[in-house]
């Protein structure tokens, strides 16, 4: 069910004087990681640390350079890092969730997804959140807390495939054929490959 960890990552740009050096070698390391150049990236992201320490953008961006290299211990320190900079700072405590996730720490990446959902209005809560949520808790054994995080996501964003498709995957495992059908073929109608996978299997 590794297809429940949908998340997309996206490296945020410091926001400051364009004419900065802070700025430029932020921007280098963002321009680096949209090209998958991860190792330049993370080379300008030690240099944005070395101009300031508290910068928590820079701590951040490089934790997404290390989760994309497979470095999954460095990416949770510069997680861990910009959160004791910035104990606010929502994307933090999702990504290192989801890195918990990818290493089998499921109850850390609870823990983390449930703070990241708590800051977070609801109106622009991602549907992705509570749907890797859901991952962690059907991979502790808890599937009826997965399907109740599977529903929240599809009521916030009732195009979002991957919710479907993993609901349906506990429905079938439970014998819930027909639920199980419906929610595949919701998927496969709007365009998913897997949904429709799942119809034939």
């Amino acid at each position: 069910m590794k297809y429940l960890m949908a998340i997309t990552i996206t490296v945020l740009l410091f926001l400051t004087s364009s004419c900065s050096p802070m700025f430029k070698v932020i921007n280098d390391g963002n321009d680096y990681f949209r090209k998958g150049q991860y190792d330049r990236a993370v080379e300008e992201y030690n240099k944005a640390i070395a101009l300031d320490q508290s910068n928590v953008v820079a701590y951040f961006n490089r934790g997404l350079a290390y989760t994309e290299k497979g470095l999954y211990d460095k990416a949770i320190e510069d997680y861990s890092k910009a959160i004791s900079i910035d104990t606010r700072y929502v994307k933090a405590y999702i990504f290192r969730g989801e890195t918990y996730s990818k290493i089998g720490q499921f109850d850390r990446a609870i823990e983390d997804l449930s703070v990241g959902i708590a800051l977070t209005p609801e109106k622009t809560t991602c549907a992705c959140i509570y749907t890797n949520r859901g991952f962690a808790y059907y991979n502790k054994g808890q599937p009826d807390k997965a399907v109740e995080d599977f529903n929240k996501a599809i009521s916030l964003n009732p195009k979002y495939t991957p919710a479907y498709i993993s609901r349906g995957i506990i429905f079938r495992q439970k014998g819930l054929i027909d639920k199980a059908m419906s929610d595949f073929q919701k998927a496969c109608d709007m365009g998913d490959e897997k949904g429709c996978d799942n119809l034939k299997k």
